[in-house]
């Protein structure tokens, strides 16, 4: 007599989890390497160019003589691609960030004890799966660049943060001076880790103030913090949110206006009258939604909120403000939202479902777009255009989904309280599952 064997159950068997994440990573890997569309440009051509110029010793080292686009660590990842051969970057590359992804597939499929169950609780088995099933979908971008390995550092630093906080901060901290984006993550873990804010904190100021010390001993004097005035120089990107305000000019036939590829910044633009004035705008903007969803998250943990409650959509709404503000809005960028949707599935549950199915759509729309149809994009054909505003109003979607999260977390709040006390989990114990 058998034994029919659910679905759930196999689906939360850490070995099918692992031959899944084994089967995806070599699909991508195999992806990057024998499609030639470009997705492996940064690392084998412009990562490879920065380190050479680098290591030459002709002062051009960059973030150290000359004034760099990245934050001083993400040259770390970049040169440990030459310890092989100049043949082998691409592959080194893809290896050393699925090596990294298998750390935090290990985090998420771990056993707290010897004698816990042999299945993955239900909040990380879904996120396991949707995280797998997110990388297919965004497609080789998804390993191709350094938002890969700042985005594993990101969940990583949130899984960690109740339980290790100065792991926590000290992991972000590294992801922030690879990529500046995880200073989001650090405002999210300071706000709503009441308890063991300054821990953290201090982890934060230890390794920037590390970072910033053995630049300066290098002689880089500002030049350290040249990621910031390099950012404050660049055009609007065509994937750009706000490219749509042109790109949909352009199509209706409305003259002066130009896609450009710029050779300081190695990536297309779009030109056209208001474009200065937006560019000059765009930081202000930004900073004023990162203020203003920091506000609306203090205000729940001012009324008691946990920070199961207010982190998963305070972490969304941070990272959706930091891609909607930006004048850049790359394709890597989406990795990004892989942080707070892992997250938030993890403590969530089905309750993060719509953001979580969401993001799929984003990370598919934006693999159609680059690498698949990026030269129509370029050209500005119309269905392009209309995959970007699909793309771009994902984003604009989950940003609302999150300030309404954050303005009924006393209602979410009081709920789980009476679940918890009809005999299901606590959220003690919920907290506990991210570490």
């Amino acid at each position: 007599m058998t034994t029919a064997v659910s679905p759930r159950a196999i689906l939360s068997n850490r070995s099918v989890v692992w031959g899944a994440f084994l089967l995806v990573h070599v699909y991508l890997c195999w992806v990057n390497i024998a499609c030639p569309q470009g997705s492996m440009n940064d690392p084998t051509m412009v990562y490879k160019q920065w380190v050479d110029q680098s290591l030459i010793g002709s002062g051009h080292r960059v973030g150290i003589d000359i004034a760099w686009v990245y934050p001083a660590l993400a040259f770390i990842p970049m040169v440990l691609t030459r310890f092989f051969s100049d043949a082998l970057i691409g592959q080194s590359w893809l290896v050393m960030v699925t090596a990294l992804d298998a750390i935090v597939m290990y985090a998420l499929t771990r056993r707290s004890s010897l004698r816990s169950s042999s299945a993955i609780p239900v909040g990380r088995c879904m996120a396991c799966w949707w995280w797998l099933v997110f990388l297919v979908l965004l497609g080789p971008i998804s390993l191709a660049r350094l938002d890969a390995i700042s985005a594993a550092l990101g969940i990583l630093g949130l899984l960690w943060a109740v339980r290790r906080p100065v792991v926590a901060g000290v992991i972000t901290a590294i992801a922030m001076w690879i990529k500046v984006w995880p200073v989001g993550l650090v405002i999210v873990m300071f706000v709503t880790l009441r308890r063991t804010r300054s821990l953290v904190l201090s982890a934060v100021s230890i390794v920037s103030s590390g970072v910033i010390l053995v630049c300066l001993s290098l002689g880089s004097g500002l030049k350290v913090f040249g990621f910031l005035t390099q950012q404050t120089g660049r055009g609007i990107q065509l994937e750009s949110p706000f490219a749509l305000i042109w790109l949909g000019q352009r199509i209706l036939g409305v003259p002066g206006i130009s896609v450009d590829y710029s050779l300081e910044q190695l990536t297309y633009e779009i030109n056209g009258p208001g474009a200065d004035t937006v560019v000059a705008m765009s930081t202000l903007a930004l900073v004023l939604g990162i203020i203003a969803v920091t506000i609306i998250a203090s205000w729940a943990v001012a009324r008691g909120a946990g920070f199961t409650a207010v982190a998963p959509p305070f972490a969304l709404g941070m990272v959706t403000v930091l891609m909607l503000g930006n004048k850049v809005g790359s394709p890597q960028f989406v990795s990004w939202l892989s942080v707070p949707i892992v997250f938030g599935l993890v403590l969530w549950r089905l309750e993060f479902h719509i953001p979580a199915l969401i993001t799929l759509e984003i990370a598919l729309v934006t693999q159609l777009i680059y690498p698949t149809w990026y030269d129509q994009l370029i050209s500005v054909a119309p269905f392009m255009v209309i995959l970007l505003a699909l793309k771009t109003a994902g984003i604009v979607a989950l940003f609302v989904w999150s300030v309404r999260a954050l303005l009924r977390v006393e209602r979410t709040q009081i709920r789980r309280t009476a679940v918890a006390v009809g005999g299901t989990v606590p959220e003690s114990a919920a907290l506990s599952r991210a570490g």
